[in-house]
């Protein structure tokens, strides 16, 4: 068997109020960006472009189904995955997952104003 290294424990090197924030806040809002691209298609375009939007096409639903799913995912690894696994190499991989979900869509909000 190959030898175990030592685990670090998150909740011993992360201050508590960042796994506050990013445990419970943070998917909460992304939890509810979710419902929005599901619900309310419309309302998120028009929140987030300079352009007032009237309706969406119903072909383009499944972009905002896909949209919702990934933000899912981030849920469930905020709310779920880092409750249960308290192991800091672990966090870090998870975190920058989410970071990079996150550049992405922030490129993709300069996109919907016009670019950078």
């Amino acid at each position: 068997m190959a030898p175990t290294a030592a685990i670090t424990k998150a909740s011993n090197v992360l201050p508590s109020y960042y796994r506050f924030l990013l445990m419970n806040v943070e998917s909460l809002f992304a939890f509810g960006g979710v419902i929005m691209v599901l619900v309310a298609p419309g309302h998120y375009v028009t929140a987030l472009t300079r352009e007032s939007v009237a309706s969406i096409d119903s072909a383009t639903d499944f972009v905002y189904t896909q949209l919702g799913g990934g933000w899912m995912v981030i849920v469930f690894i905020e709310a779920v995955i880092m409750r249960l696994v308290d192991d800091i190499k672990v966090w870090k991989l998870l975190c920058m997952a989410i970071l990079l979900s996150d550049a992405l869509y922030t490129h993709s909000m300069a996109q919907a104003v016009g670019g950078w």
